[in-house]
């Protein structure tokens, strides 16, 4: 368990880490691995909450 305190980290062994968690992603949830999702439901929120509704963006509409 020493490797996970070092102070760098290969990015060859991080970039295989984060290859095999998004294939367990997909196998368990059958979508990708991502964040910026989370950034457009939060901004249709907000949204939401000061104008009534984000339907004049047809890309909002998708996360309403």
């Amino acid at each position: 368990m020493n490797w996970l305190a070092q102070v760098r980290w290969s990015p060859y062994i991080v970039g295989i880490g984060i290859g095999i968690l998004s294939w367990f992603t997909f196998l368990i949830s059958k979508k990708a691995l991502g964040c910026s999702t989370s950034f457009v439901r939060t901004n249709t929120i907000i949204k939401k909450l000061f104008k009534g509704s984000s339907s004049s963006n047809l890309y909002y509409q998708k996360y309403e």
